[in-house]
């Protein structure tokens, strides 16, 4: 008999994959035997068998990015033929995927939508949490998609105090448990709240006050590790010194949700000085790194937190004598490797600059700087993949076509071996393009989103790398209308974004919001 595994394939990631050995032959015409296997996945990959492996048409879902070898031996009953291969090659949705045809509709409600925050596990579980301002006072929403169902569930309260929120951050883990952090102003002081989905029950839990002193406290922001540990670092300022330090908490996913599974409170920095810019990334394997700047934004400065000893590491400054430091942005690998990005003064022109930690050396790469234009850095953000390369996002006024100035979107590219690139305009001249954001997979392909905006209107776009050509495809609407937009993705190049549209109530007249997002998977 003779072997026939059928043409090789190109496919996204996630998508099901269904082999043909129809095409398999023996010269008695004899009844056909299948057995298919992997002879090698891709690095990463869970998969060790096939669906219906004794078929002519088995079948299998690649989980990881990289080409899939399978060997076809067919049998006549009597003798066994040599093998022949095929090769399925798994693709970025990043690079070949399609977004949702219609945006979902997620949240319709009376009030006004804004300050949306969205993530996305591994698995292609996602969460969604959103302020919704009713009479003057922000309520936080939040809904969680099953990547199983497909659905969007119905908006959920997460706290029940009627106070104004703020300042909002979400994380999710490897099961689909998902901590949401903000501000509430319980009356002469902001407090830090959190509250948690449970992927196993579906529900959120009762939102619990972290710090529980009266100081002003502010910018909180939180990461979660595969096994849904959280960490939240905020700001803390003393109402008569005022007198500032950075705080940490970490909730133990062993415990149930309650502020006895949290740790004390760590004082991370403090002093008689002005703090800023608290950030917190968190990998899968519980390494953590909290970035600050201080003293009066001149220095950046960092912890790093170890899950095996466990506890915090002292405090490492890698850049000083800088002047006005502003927006830190941070991401950290599944290595541990780290990139810093912020926005500082010089002399009149705030530019935006760069650190790198290799955690395999504990050095920090140097002080960088990813241009050199002559006017303001705007929104920035920063990714990374896999293998320790990064890209850098930002946006550059722009007062050569129109006025009010245009916003030019910029990239920058972190080669792990090389170092940075040259930055690189992704959008054109004419346009002008905020809330910017970029994600990577685990192959290096990136996707940059941000909300263009003319006279007429403001929509959500996106711009996609191809890493194999080094070259962006051009900016993509996905939507007529929005702003307030989040971007999350996963290694695999699955991805949400989120977005608030206004529109005229065409019976009332009144300016009334939705919430909607669009999926990549």
């Amino acid at each position: 008999p003779v072997a026939n595994a059928g043409p090789d394939q190109s496919i996204t990631t996630g998508s099901l994959v269904t082999l043909d050995g129809s095409a398999s032959s023996d010269a008695d015409s004899d009844p056909l035997g299948y057995s298919w296997t992997f002879v090698s996945v891709p690095g990463g990959s869970a998969l060790t068998q096939l669906s219906n492996a004794a078929t002519a048409s088995p079948s299998f879902t690649p989980d990881v990015l990289g080409d899939y070898v399978i060997k076809l031996i067919v049998n006549d009953s009597s003798i066994d033929s040599l093998a022949d291969n095929v090769t399925i090659t798994a693709a970025s949705l990043f690079v070949a995927g399609a977004w949702s045809v219609t945006p979902a509709l997620i949240d319709d409600s009376a009030g006004s939508q804004w300050t949306t925050q969205v993530a996305i596990n591994e698995a292609g579980d996602m969460v969604a949490v959103w302020f919704v301002s009713d009479l003057g006072i922000n309520n936080v929403y939040g809904s969680h998609y099953n990547s199983v169902t497909e659905v969007w569930t119905s908006p959920v309260l997460l706290e029940t105090i009627d106070l104004d929120a703020a300042q909002l951050k979400l994380a999710i883990d490897a099961t689909g448990n998902a901590v949401a952090v903000w501000t509430m102003d319980t009356g002469g002081f902001d407090s830090i709240y959190a509250n948690r989905f449970d992927a196993d029950t579906g529900l959120w839990g009762t939102a619990l006050e972290l710090d529980n002193t009266a100081e002003y406290t502010e910018a909180p922001d939180v990461g979660m590790d595969d096994a849904g540990n959280a960490i939240v670092v905020w700001l803390e300022t003393l109402p008569v010194t005022n007198f500032e330090s950075i705080k940490s908490r970490r909730f133990d996913s062993i415990g149930a949700w309650e502020l006895a599974s949290w740790s004390s409170v760590v004082d991370l920095a403090s002093g008689d000085v002005e703090y800023g810019d608290p950030r917190v990334a968190v990998n899968s394997a519980g390494d953590a790194v909290a970035i600050w700047n201080q003293p009066n934004q001149t220095t950046v400065a960092a912890r790093r937190y170890s899950p095996t000893t466990p506890g915090w590491g002292a405090p490492v400054t890698f850049a000083s004598n800088l002047d006005y430091v502003s927006n830190i942005k941070l991401a950290i690998d599944a290595q541990g490797n780290i990139v810093v990005i912020w926005s500082q003064l010089n002399a009149t022109v705030r530019d935006l600059y760069a650190n790198y930690l290799y955690v395999g050396e504990s050095l920090w790469d140097g002080l960088a700087s990813l241009e050199n234009l002559t006017t303001n850095v705007e929104d920035f953000h920063v990714a990374m993949d896999g293998n320790g390369n990064a890209f850098a996002i930002w946006t550059h006024l722009n007062s050569l076509y129109g006025s009010p100035a245009n916003r030019d979107v910029y990239t920058s590219r972190y080669d792990a071996l090389t170092g940075w690139g040259t930055p690189e305009q992704i959008d054109s001249d004419t346009a002008n393009i905020n809330e910017v954001a970029i994600a990577m997979d685990s192959s290096g392909n990136a996707l940059a989103q941000g909300i263009s905006e003319d006279s007429v209107s403001r929509d959500p776009v996106v711009n996609r790398y191809n890493a194999d050509t080094s070259t962006w495809s051009g900016t993509e609407v996905l939507a007529p209308g929005g702003r307030f937009s989040s971007l999350a993705a996963n290694s695999s190049g699955q991805a949400v974004l989120a977005w608030v549209n206004g529109v005229i109530d065409p019976n009332t007249g009144n300016w009334i919001t939705k919430l909607y997002v669009s999926l990549l998977r």
